[in-house]
């Protein structure tokens, strides 16, 4: 599931009065929109939910109230609160009197939720013997379609969030718009979003950072901070790892073990990521290096509390460690690639 950021989780938007409603119901209407915009912060998506269709009663056409019912539909997940909350956020974006990237982030993010469900719904009907082979691919090719639709959708929405200045490096954006691409198979693509994505965590990293160091921070502000570096950690991680995922299938193997450096800098190699980086490093020529990391691999596996998953691996892995130590199969080390002064370096972070 898809997590954003604490200042797009409040959608702080003013509270606005609606002049046909009793100073009472004004009051429970702002107790409304308060509550809806706190119990979406504390991942409290069903309260906030509730929150929102109970201040709609009140003023059907607050922009706020649509806004947060529109993330909290989202962040619950289940299909159906998905195509709600498409509809929410198109709403939205059709009452918008000027560009707010929060509702096209919204409308984006959950078209390409929707897209991810109608993948599901491909692969359960694909294997669904009891269908008949005609209906069977009438099905296939319906949900496809709407798929293809889905994302396209979803790619015009977060390409104009990254467009507009405001908001051109929300990482929820570029979180999903690489991971998008990924799945398309447009992997150059992804990995220039992902190389401004890294870039944009290493700053916000740089911000809290530097924030903290100032004497005159109040520990509440300091135990948020501290908070957020962390989730952002996490998701450079991700990011990090997508990046190098996405650069073997372009079969940038330099920028595979580029990355690869950054994740173990962290402390954050997986038995997976040692066995990726040896590829990389085999497919470079680099045989010590690429010995190197099989046997790495090889450790980490052996104490992976998910051992079995990594067998096949494992045997591939003992298998070209014998092969490379006697000389059999080793790749001749490429010759090194034209310089492009326009080429996009991976971004460097800390």
């Amino acid at each position: 599931m898809i997590r954003f950021s604490k200042s797009l989780a409040l959608c702080a938007l003013a509270l606005s009065a609606c002049t046909s409603l009793t100073p009472e119901d004004q009051a429970r209407l702002d107790s409304f929109k308060y509550n809806s915009k706190r119990f979406l912060e504390e991942g409290r998506f069903a309260r906030a939910e509730d929150q929102c269709r109970k201040g709609l009663e009140l003023d059907p056409d607050d922009s706020s109230l649509h806004q947060v019912l529109g993330f909290a539909l989202l962040q619950q997940g289940q299909s159906k609160q998905i195509e709600e909350s498409i509809r929410v956020f198109e709403r939205s974006v059709d009452q918008e009197d000027e560009f707010d990237f929060r509702n096209h982030l919204g409308l984006g993010t959950a078209r390409f939720q929707y897209g991810r469900v109608l993948e599901d719904a491909i692969r359960k009907t694909g294997s669904d013997e009891g269908l008949a082979v005609e209906e069977k691919e009438q099905r296939v090719a319906a949900y496809a379609e709407a798929r293809d639709s889905a994302y396209q959708g979803a790619e015009t929405e977060l390409r104009a969030v990254l467009a507009n200045p405001r908001s051109k490096d929300d990482l929820t954006a570029q979180s999903t718009l690489a991971n998008l691409l990924a799945i398309q198979s447009r992997y150059e693509e992804s990995a220039a979003v992902l190389r401004a994505l890294t870039g944009s965590i290493a700053g916000s990293i740089r911000v809290r950072n530097e924030s903290m160091s100032k004497d005159t921070l109040p520990p509440e502000r300091r135990a948020l901070y501290d908070r957020e570096i962390e989730a952002l950690k996490s998701q450079q991680l991700s990011a990090l790892t997508l990046l190098a995922t996405v650069a073997a299938k372009s079969k940038r193997w330099e920028e595979v073990v580029s990355v690869y450096a950054q994740v173990e800098s962290a402390g954050a190699m997986t038995p997976a990521d040692w066995s990726n980086r040896a590829r990389a490093y085999d497919e470079l020529g680099a045989t010590e290096a690429a010995i190197a990391d099989y046997e790495r691999f090889l450790r980490a596996a052996a104490v992976a509390t998910d051992f079995t998953r990594h067998g096949d691996a494992i045997t591939s892995a003992m298998r070209r460690i014998d092969e490379l130590k006697s000389g059999k199969g080793k790749k001749p080390a490429p010759a090194p690639a034209p310089k492009n002064d326009t080429a996009t370096e991976p971004t460097e972070t800390p």
